[in-house]
């Protein structure tokens, strides 16, 4: 499988630590480890933190040839604060991943294996470059599937652009939160569900349900929803398919829900049934949690 990634490469700075980070990163990275052939396209700055992300990358088996480095914007850096359990994010800009660069090697390189999957989240195509350079992805290989993880942050859900970004999906994920905002947000003739994740089982059925509702309505390919502790459902036009949270002891839940795109996409390029692959893409979220980059 070969597949891109656009998007944010940052630090997610912790009150005692920092750690490299961002979503289309995190994906890239479980991929390659799943051993697939990755081309991650970002930026980051001329700064020291740019210099360690490079060396992040390296360390992790990427390819750093799609990863320029800006001239002026500074390598970016999100503030994370972990409360119950949930992170959450404070989006520092501007920042270098939002104007990336691919120079003509780099365009040739990209051309000599053809991708299977296009990835891209919310974050980073809010930035009109980014946005203009996934077009220009979108048109050179049309054969590539749209993978929108469309993970939604306080001041990056703007309804145009959301609807602009499912014009190039095939396979949406979205969180049950992020699922339970998208009737209201493209006002779509859909009820947001009040999930009930008391009974773990009975919120799966659910979800599964509204996966398969979501998926009709916005002519998607597949829906995947992760519902946290209670485990994931998916949705394509013949089924869907729902599997509790693999077993594992949670060091870090931050980039939990890239492991699962990456053994989502994994599972789907190899052909497996719906169950097979919410049980993979489950179970690739499970191990990086333990072992958090």
């Amino acid at each position: 499988m070969r597949l891109i990634a656009i998007g944010e490469i940052l630090w997610d700075v912790f009150p005692d630590d920092e750690r490299i980070g961002g979503a289309p990163f995190n994906l890239a990275v479980q991929a390659r480890r799943l051993g697939h052939d990755v081309a991650f396209i970002s930026a980051v700055g001329r700064d020291l933190r740019g210099d360690a992300a490079l060396r992040a990358v390296q360390a992790r088996g990427l390819d750093s040839r799609w990863i320029s480095r800006h001239p002026r914007l500074p390598t970016g850096i999100v503030a994370v604060q972990l409360a119950s359990g949930e992170p959450r994010y404070e989006i520092v800009q501007p920042a270098a991943y939002q104007e990336p660069e691919l120079s003509p090697a780099s365009w040739a390189a990209l051309a000599d294996v053809p991708p299977d999957f296009i990835c891209f989240g919310t974050l980073a195509q809010a930035a009109p470059a980014v946005r203009r350079l996934t077009r220009r992805l979108r048109q050179a290989f049309p054969q590539a599937r749209g993978f929108y993880d469309i993970n939604l942050r306080p001041g990056f859900e703007d309804p145009r652009l959301v609807r602009e970004l499912l014009a190039g999906t095939q396979i949406l994920k979205c969180n049950a939160e992020e699922a339970s905002r998208l009737p209201g947000l493209l006002e779509l003739p859909l009820s947001a569900p009040v999930w009930d994740d008391a009974a773990p089982a009975r919120m799966r059925a659910q979800a599964a349900a509204y996966a398969a509702a979501l998926r009709s309505v916005l002519a998607l390919e597949l829906v995947s929803i992760t519902l946290g502790a209670c485990g994931c459902a998916l949705a394509t036009a013949d089924t869907s398919a729902a599997a509790p949270a693999a077993a594992g002891e949670i060091s870090n839940p931050v980039g939990a829900g890239d492991a699962f795109s990456a053994g989502l996409l994994h599972a789907c390029h190899q052909g497996w049934k719906l169950s097979e692959v919410a049980r993979c893409a489950g179970q690739t979220a499970a191990q990086a949690m333990q072992t958090y980059n």
